[in-house]
């Protein structure tokens, strides 16, 4: 028997051995929690509760090999290739997991484009490793098919099964996810989560592989109730005649306005890490200008990454938190929408500035159809003109984004809208990028491994760069004859703090909305101190509040979200397993279930959910209804 079915044999040790060692490299930790109350050795706990889904992996890699050898009639190159492709898969969510906290999904596929800029990202040691086992494995397939050629017999009949098994099992896939689908009661039934609210999680008891595909076909978000074009007129008709209200107090409209979203790569402040001891504070400016301005916390939805899901609700207003939790919007929503909404349409003009290359989450289509007039990145019919690094970064320093987006400012004619996406402090921060890094130095139980130390010093660096920019850039504006209002924020911490367990801290970013001074002389500009912890999607929000300036139907309910309810956010990042769509939490980081908001906010909740479906997943009733344009 074991001779006659060795092929199978072999290949089935080989494909659980990586399977297993799949479901270990998803950890960084040598233990799992899954509950609050109880921890597992990794590896005791994979083997004996996990059991049934390492056999799972095992024969989803068993079917790929089979493909492989049906196809090619080659057993080492099958084999082989198989096993290298698990190894990249393993490997690439493991370093994912170290920079995100979060396995690749596939929304992730969309970077495949820019695969140059991600290698130079993970360093020279990746590099030359995956040169190395390229190497070794061509090697291996060319000695062992030319030195030890394994003679089997295959028909023709069996070949084809093994192809339109494989085809079949993977067709399958694709209706993982769809309710009521054969393939979606099966695997539920066998006890498949998918864990959407906590993808780590479902990477380390699911595998890479599963997690992968309990992904795919994602639907944007799920029908709320009553949703119909009916209910949609009366939400219209409601935010209609509020914004009628609200504009006969305001005096300003965005005419000459100029409105920076200034999103600024990884920009957290350090001291709020439990544990961590600066010798010397890294951003002095930003932190005084703060105490005069519109400004507080940002929680944020991504941890070490995630940047793009920030940019889109700072944009549009829409809350990640009501979306499918595996939807990265900018490339599985915004790609295929003709005229996507974003603020970009409430000015005369809209120019995006990155620093950078412009593939990165499909920004070219989705700025496009967010109607921007132009989008300036390296390579670009529009050139960054100015272009400055520091010491031996290979990023353009925040100096190169504000000089370009002051040449915008004096070009705007009308008012114009200007998404700022600055590149200056992206991983790595392990490269020795910047000197005089020993002023910043850290100490502390957050940095007790020499490695974080060196990485969080050669950040706070970067910090401190940031802040001196800031300050040259905001002096810049106060001389400019013309209304500006500039929203700084961060997009998410660096994700380098891997001692700290405060979820909470890692989710929060720090941002603050300045008015130059032209606009405080003529908008009769106000600041507001009263928004502790606010979402991206309130930005816009506080800008019109700030500036007094007039409100569509669509912008006087985001005013209200602000005004009225917690901060909405994922239930992934803000750790909630409250069987809702979306967490809530208060001014001090704190969990608000949906039972305890009052009955006014539980209606505002709904009507602000109902807004997004239609916008995004539904019938777009309110565009027709000018909802994003004015009032009656």
């Amino acid at each position: 028997f074991l001779s006659n079915h060795k092929i199978n044999i072999v290949m089935l040790i080989f494909a659980y051995i990586l399977s297993y060692a799949s479901f270990i490299g998803m950890n960084t930790t040598y233990m799992i929690q899954p509950s609050s109350s109880q921890s597992y050795n990794i590896f005791f706990y994979i083997f004996f509760r996990r059991q049934f889904f390492v056999l799972l992996n095992t024969f989803v890699l068993f079917l790929v090999a089979r493909f492989l050898l049906a196809v090619t009639r080659h057993y080492w190159f099958s084999v082989l290739i198989t096993g290298f492709i698990q190894i990249v898969i393993t490997v690439a969510n493991h370093l994912k997991i170290i920079f995100r906290d979060e396995p690749i999904i596939p929304g992730d596929l969309a970077m495949i484009k820019a695969w140059k800029n991600l290698l130079g990202m993970m360093g020279t040691t990746v590099i030359i490793a995956t040169i190395v086992l390229v190497v070794l494995v061509i090697f291996l397939i060319v000695y062992l098919e030319k030195k030890h050629p394994y003679a089997f017999h295959m028909s023709l009949k069996k070949s084809v099964i093994w192809v339109l098994v494989t085809v079949i099992f993977f067709s399958g896939t694709v209706v993982m996810n769809h309710d009521g689908s054969y393939v979606n009661a099966l695997m539920r039934n066998l006890g498949d989560e998918p864990y959407f609210f906590n993808q780590l999680y479902g990477a380390k008891v699911n595998g890479p592989i599963l997690q992968f595909l309990n992904n795919i076909d994602i639907s944007i978000m799920d029908e709320p109730e009553n949703y119909s074009k009916e209910t949609m007129e009366k939400i219209y008709k409601k935010y209609a005649k509020e914004s009628k209200k609200i504009n006969a107090k305001r005096d300003n409209d965005w005419n000459d306005q100029i409105v920076i979203m200034g999103l600024a790569e990884s920009f957290a402040d350090p001291y709020r890490i439990p544990e961590l001891t600066l010798s010397q504070d890294p951003i002095p400016y930003i932190r005084n200008l703060m105490k005069s301005t519109t400004s507080g916390l940002m929680f944020s939805t991504g941890y070490g990454g995630g940047t793009a899901n920030m940019e889109y609700m700072a944009l549009t207003g829409l809350n990640q938190g009501f979306f499918s939790a595996a939807l990265t919007p900018y490339t599985q929503l915004v790609t295929g929408q003709n005229n996507a909404y974003a603020f970009s349409r409430l000015f005369n003009q809209a120019v995006a500035i990155h620093p950078y290359i412009g593939v990165y989450y499909s920004r070219q289509t989705v700025y496009d159809n967010f109607g921007f007039d132009k989008f300036m990145y390296l390579g670009s019919e529009y050139p960054i003109k100015h272009q400055y690094s520091i010491d031996r970064s290979p990023y353009l320093s925040d100096e190169t984004a504000f000089a370009n987006t002051i040449d915008e400012i004096i070009d705007a004619k009308g008012s114009k809208l200007i998404n700022l996406v600055t590149m200056q402090n992206h991983l790595p921060y392990d490269n020795n990028y910047y000197n005089g890094k020993e002023k910043y130095a850290a100490s502390g139980n957050a940095v007790n491994d020499s490695k974080v130390k060196a990485m969080v010093e050669e950040y706070v660096m970067g910090l401190h760069h940031t802040d001196v920019a800031v300050k040259n850039f905001i002096e810049k504006l106060d001389n400019i004859n013309k209304p500006v209002t500039f929203v700084f924020y961060g997009d998410h911490l660096p994700g380098i703090y891997w001692n700290t367990k405060n979820n909470t801290v890692l989710h929060q970013t720090d941002y603050f909305i300045y008015s130059n001074k032209y606009a405080r002389e003529h908008l009769g500009m106000t600041a507001y101190d009263q928004y502790k912890l606010v979402s991206p999607t309130d930005f816009m929000a506080l800008v019109q509040k700030q500036t007094s300036t007039k409100t569509t139907p669509y912008t006087t309910l985001l005013e209200k979200v602000l005004d009225e309810l917690p901060v909405i956010t994922t239930k992934a990042a803000a750790g909630s397993e409250e069987d809702t769509d979306a967490a809530m939490m208060n001014d001090e980081g704190e969990l608000v279930k949906y039972k305890d908001l009052t009955s006014s906010q539980k209606k505002l909740y709904k009507e602000y959910k109902l807004v997004q479906y239609d916008m995004t997943a539904g019938k777009n009733y309110l565009e027709n209804m000018h909802f994003t344009e004015g009032g009656v």
